[in-house]
């Protein structure tokens, strides 16, 4: 079992905040004690061949000038950026997208990168195990590219079939050998399949009611996905929707979800994943946290 705890990396809460404050954002998290950052997909949407022109090395500078290291990292995910993504032409510049993704984390040297599998809500003409074929030829083509950078591709469960923790150890099946393929465990993503039954308009209700087959809830996520988590998204809810509250605020188990986490033999990051719309949030989050590890 690896030590406790491993590194302890925030989302940099970029989409909240307007370009000209990330300097005093970024201050703001150090001043509460963080040291390291996520490049997450806000910062990627930025980059050169996403949807910006914000080179890596000025994300670097930024986050060094603060005292801030990046140590983890979050594709571009949603219908068009989806490991299971189906459309031909979309799909071509989907991998291509990530490939690119990958350079820049290993510019900034991050080691892991999280990537949804996607979710059969975006394609309802597909059946899971077409999405499911979808997904492992594009984990094939880019397990290469995630070796040679040094960078373990990390599936992400969510409220969805496609990437139920069930599913996910079958991805892993698929690749058995290779130790650049593990899980991102998301503690509010597992609490909404744990706790949605009771909300007859939950996220995962409206997600799972649109497919075919009844609703498999899941009272395991952690223990099932605990020998390959590499990094893991931890936030809060009320088990209704998906919040990104701080620890406390919601439902989950946390004394629990750090036992597990300490037996995790993998696990290299911690993440914590929690909306911070303000800078009263980016303090809050941190003394939460570091309470949290500490205890």
């Amino acid at each position: 079992m690896k030590s406790w705890p491993p590194v302890f990396t925030y989302y940099s809460s970029a989409a909240y905040f307007p370009s000209e404050e990330y300097g005093k954002v970024f201050q703001t998290w150090v001043s509460h004690g963080a040291k390291h950052i996520v490049l997450d997909h806000w910062q990627i949407a930025r980059l050169p061949g996403s949807r910006g022109d914000y080179h890596p090395k000025q994300v670097q500078r930024e986050a060094l000038a603060a005292g801030l290291v990046f140590a983890d990292s979050h594709a571009l995910f949603g219908e068009a950026f989806d490991l299971a993504q189906p459309v031909p032409a979309q799909r071509r510049l989907n991998l291509e997208e990530r490939l690119r993704e990958l350079r820049y984390a290993e510019e900034l040297g991050v080691t892991t990168m999280t990537f949804h599998p996607g979710s059969e809500r975006f394609y309802p003409e597909y059946n899971l195990e077409q999405l499911f074929d979808l997904a492992c030829q594009s984990i094939e083509e880019l397990l290469p590219h995630a070796e040679r950078h040094g960078i373990t591709i990390c599936l992400e469960n969510n409220w969805c079939r496609l990437a139920a923790p069930d599913v996910l150890l079958r991805f892993k099946a698929r690749f058995p050998d290779t130790p650049f393929l593990g899980f991102c465990y998301d503690s509010g993503h597992a609490n909404l399949m744990e706790k949605g039954h009771a909300f007859p308009d939950s996220d995962a209700r409206a997600i799972w009611e649109k497919t075919p087959g009844k609703i498999v809830w899941e009272q395991h996520a952690l223990e099932k996905m605990l020998p390959h988590i590499v990094n893991c998204h931890l936030h809060d809810n009320d088990g209704r929707t998906d919040q990104h509250l701080f620890p406390g605020q919601g439902t989950v188990d946390w004394i629990a979800t750090k036992e597990l986490l300490k037996k995790a033999p993998r696990l290299q990051v911690l993440q914590s994943e929690v909306s911070c719309r303000s800078y009263d949030a980016i303090a809050q989050t941190c003394d939460a946290f570091q309470n949290w590890l500490l205890r």
